[in-house]
């Protein structure tokens, strides 16, 4: 992308410290996105497009597609909105489902009014869709994807056990024979319990600022597209005060496009790679 660096040493560093207290469970992790899926089967759906709607005007101010684990989310601001839904073979809103909770689902959505009150707040409400027809691409998934999203957890639960066991054994040899050893497994352990309880969450968000001037560049819409179809929108957001910004899709490579909504000039263009993770949280400089 001319004009755009996605190298920022700062945030490069940052994202490696994220990484690694992520992978050794040290965060303890936060919940921060709504999920399409079947209401049948209860497996996530994908592709879905979700849109975020401005419920005065209808205008569609966010666009995202879900992940491989039906996964979405928008960062939005105060105001009242719909969320509207679009996936062949499926049906919105859900018919079958009533209630505010889908067992392992909650904070369910069915086509209403979605009122956000706080300065800045992520919409990731749980979405049923009712199937019309056979799928071959779910039916397909069922075959790795049987877990979800209880997978997401297994790590952690593992994580937990070992830990609070490992934990509970420092402290009882410690008692038993009050050894350097033993003394600073203890240390080691409590220390760690400190770093999972007071580190902040992971920010779920990146940061778009001006290569000129290195002010953050707020109220930018940020599209992605498919390098091999560059007209295909895959998934668009408008970034806060502060140039904050959420986008959550599958893993892939992408051209990031860069525009200002009121003068519909395009501030910079060019590829992006996002993570197994689906978010993307750099900060970008355009």
């Amino acid at each position: 992308m001319e004009g755009t660096n996605f190298s920022d040493p700062q945030s490069i560093s940052r994202k490696f410290w994220r990484d690694i207290f992520d992978l050794f469970r040290i965060r303890k992790k936060i919940i921060h996105w709504g999920t399409v899926y079947d209401s049948i089967t209860k497996q996530p759906i994908d592709p879905a497009v979700v849109f975020l709607i401005d419920f005065i005007t209808g205008e569609i101010l966010q666009t995202a597609i879900t992940d491989l684990w039906g996964k979405y989310g928008f960062l939005t601001g105060r105001g009242d909105y719909l969320i509207r839904v679009e996936r062949s073979n499926y049906l919105f809103p859900s018919k079958k489902i009533k209630g505010g909770a889908d067992g392992i689902y909650e904070d369910l959505y069915y086509g209403g009014q979605i009122r956000v009150r706080g300065e800045w707040d992520l919409v990731t409400l749980n979405i049923p869709l009712d199937p019309t027809g056979d799928d071959y691409n779910q039916q397909t998934k069922r075959q790795f994807a049987k877990i979800h999203p209880w997978r997401e957890n297994i790590a952690q639960w593992i994580f937990n056990l070992l830990y609070w066991g490992g934990y509970a054994a420092a402290v009882a040899l410690y008692l038993l024979d009050q050894g350097l050893i033993q003394m600073t497994t203890v240390v080691l352990f409590s220390l760690l319990f400190l770093f999972r309880f007071l580190l902040p969450p992971r920010p779920l968000w990146g940061k778009i600022f001006s290569a000129q001037s290195g002010e953050p560049l707020a109220f930018v819409d940020m599209e992605l597209f498919i390098p091999k179809q560059p007209n295909m929108l895959i998934a668009k957001t408008r970034s806060a005060p502060g140039g904050k910004y959420f986008l959550k899709v599958r893993e892939g490579k992408y051209i990031l496009r860069v525009t200002d909504p009121f003068s519909k000039q395009v501030l910079g263009e060019g590829p992006i790679k996002i993570g197994a993770d689906g978010l993307l949280t750099s900060d970008i400089f355009t």
